[in-house]
């Protein structure tokens, strides 16, 4: 998944996630089509062969500790990182801290208290 940035903030451009998934009972099994799996599967830029037994619920984007989202610096090509760095979302967030605004910023600090699914 990819955010879009304001090119006057500091970090600015368009950042690539890399992003979590959560397997749940309640979720689809990756072999019966499930779309979470087949998202993860993209946006992990691996194959998934292996797990896609497992129910896939919930895709997160965001900075919880049990699924947080990753910045995938140097880019990202059809799935397969192209760089060599990659930091967890709330740290880019925190060396980049414009990116919020001051409102939000000065409510929550680097960690977003909301989870994007």
């Amino acid at each position: 998944m990819e955010i879009e940035l304001k090119n006057n903030h500091q970090g600015g451009g368009l950042k690539r996630l890399k992003c979590s998934v959560q397997n749940y009972d309640w979720g689809k099994k990756g072999t019966e089509g499930s779309e979470v799996a087949r998202l993860y599967e993209l946006n992990s830029g691996s194959d998934i062969e292996l797990e896609k037994k497992k129910p896939f619920a919930e895709f997160w984007m965001g900075t919880h500790g049990s699924g947080p989202s990753f910045v995938v610096e140097g880019g990202v090509e059809n799935g397969d990182s192209i760089g060599s760095g990659i930091m967890s979302l709330k740290e880019w967030i925190c060396k980049n801290p414009n990116v919020l605004g001051d409102k939000v910023l000065d409510k929550w600090g680097c960690d977003l208290p909301f989870l994007f699914k």
